[in-house]
């Protein structure tokens, strides 16, 4: 599981309290986005994370659409850094998109928002969304939560669970990982709404 950190970006007027409780609602910690799978799925969300991510983003189509339709910013990370060959932290060399939170109110990035927190995102039913989800990596993820976080409720029959049973179990925390990415977005649009202060986020890796 790839893991980013969320950076935020404030216009220059607002008050610093104000931005501080925007950082403390939003959780600018650590977010786990699984792009492939999400490029696999979906058309507009892997866009603003790609570009985010990395400056820049293959299906130039879509990324101008979203430009046209709300207030990009594009700059450096103020805290990504990386590794030099001579093992020297230097600031990043790369640019990022800043998304405005507006961009989670287009019609269509809604649309997606609520196919991935909805049972027919991912079926384990479909041979094909089995087989995706183990080629990027997320089966074996989910099995290791399934089998060990506690609050999955798994941890002290697993031993004793038959295979229909651990998969199931296994799909449980597939789906959770893909509502979590959902949810988080969505916090970033409300917390924009309660405020009415505009703001951008972008991604960057935390490990």
């Amino acid at each position: 599981m790839t893991l980013y950190n969320i950076e935020l970006l404030f216009s220059e007027d607002m008050p610093k309290d104000v931005q501080e409780t925007i950082k403390k609602l939003v959780k600018t910690s650590v977010l786990s986005t699984h792009i492939r799978l999400h490029e696999a799925k979906l058309r507009y969300i892997p866009v603003i994370e790609v570009s985010a991510i990395k400056g820049s983003c293959s299906n130039r189509k879509i990324l101008k659409y979203l430009e046209s339709r709300v207030e990009v910013r594009r700059g450096r990370s103020r805290f990504e850094i990386f590794e030099m060959p001579i093992g020297k932290p230097q600031p990043s060399r790369y640019y990022h998109y800043f998304w405005p939170p507006s961009v989670f109110e287009l019609d269509e990035v809604k649309a997606e928002l609520e196919l991935m927190k909805s049972d027919s995102f991912l079926r384990l039913e479909n041979e094909e969304d089995v087989k995706l989800v183990k080629e990027v990596d997320l089966w074996y993820d989910a099995e290791l939560d399934a089998r060990d976080v506690p609050e999955y409720g798994y941890k002290d029959k697993w031993d004793r669970m038959s295979e229909e049973e651990k998969n199931k179990a296994i799909w449980e925390v597939v789906l959770d990982f893909v509502r979590h990415n959902a949810l988080a977005y969505e916090k970033i649009l409300n917390t924009y709404k309660k405020f009415g202060k505009l703001f951008w986020f972008t991604f960057y890796y935390s490990d």
